[in-house]
């Protein structure tokens, strides 16, 4: 339980520092989405139709920034997720774990086109383990994996709620840290998500491509999109893919409801039942409460 309030803290300590960074001028505009949702369900010891006690809680930070100045903008982005559940004796484990940060300089040239560079990083908070039983194996945890990329490129940007990057020239760091990983997640040459046997980062000269909607669909209705492609130039049939959505809808004032997906395809992540790439799939339905600070000068 340690863990879990040392992950929230950070959580929270990196959400606003991240959003009070910025100095207030006339150029920027920025948001943060703050939320927090709570299920809890108890039975007795009569109750006949069958259930098990649990709490979930589950915690989002939704953050954006941006500063334009004639043909030069600066945008940061950030998307962080966590959640626990404990239900009945298996205590509490982890159901929501993402960390990603994107930065990037963009020169506007003619028109929606123009030129960007910039990088982006993504890990986890906490441990994984297989079947999600803290007692089986742990399969990931902060920085196992880690991914940074470095991009430059173009960029598509017609409208405020939709842009297009393609980057040509991108460089990949995958971060394997932890030595009990190495050894639970290798593959049959040793490797761990695409790390040599007794390395811990693996270097990838390639080419990017990320997409990115965000857009009200209708009063208090949000959809959030976001798909990132990564190959690298000495393998081309090997490729990472993920694409994460969130559709979000405000029914009473801060009381929202989230329906939030997950898809991932990467070749150096082996399922846990088949020991082989798969597609990889979640999804989360909660209903709790969410803040909005905005701040456009």
């Amino acid at each position: 339980m340690s863990k879990i309030k040392f992950t929230i803290a950070g959580f929270l300590f990196l959400s606003f520092s991240i959003f009070a960074q910025i100095k207030d001028t006339t150029y920027w505009n920025r948001s943060l989405d703050l939320g927090l949702n709570i299920n809890q369900s108890w039975f007795n010891k009569d109750w006949t139709a069958g259930g098990v006690n649990n709490w979930a809680i589950t915690m989002f930070a939704y953050g954006n920034s941006k500063y334009v100045k004639n043909r030069h903008s600066i945008t940061s982005t950030m998307f962080l997720d966590y959640g626990v559940i404990n239900a009945a004796s298996a205590g509490w484990r982890k159901n929501v774990d993402r960390i990603f940060v994107d930065n990037i300089y963009a020169l506007a040239i003619k028109g929606p086109w123009g030129a960007w560079g910039g990088f982006n990083f993504q890990s986890q908070f906490t441990s994984g383990y297989k079947g999600g039983d803290p007692t089986a194996n742990r399969i990931s945890t902060f920085m196992a994996p880690g991914y940074l990329t470095e991009a430059f490129g173009i960029i598509y940007a017609p409208v405020p709620y939709f842009e297009a990057r393609f980057a040509p020239i991108a460089f990949r760091q995958t971060f394997s840290i932890d030595g009990q990983i190495e050894r639970n997640v290798a593959n049959n040459k040793g490797e761990h998500y695409g790390v040599k046997p007794g390395l811990t980062l693996k270097n990838e000269f390639g080419y990017f491509f990320l997409a990115k909607f965000d857009k009200d669909l209708v009063t208090n209705i949000n959809m959030k999109l976001l798909y990132q492609h990564f190959g690298a130039y000495d393998n081309l049939g090997h490729t990472t893919n993920r694409l994460d959505a969130v559709l979000s809808a405000k029914i009473y004032k801060i009381i929202t409801v989230s329906l939030q997906g997950v898809m991932v395809y990467n070749e150096d992540q082996l399922s846990p039942e088949t020991g082989k790439p798969g597609v990889q799939l979640s999804q989360a339905l909660t209903i709790g409460i969410k803040h909005t600070l905005k701040n456009t000068k």
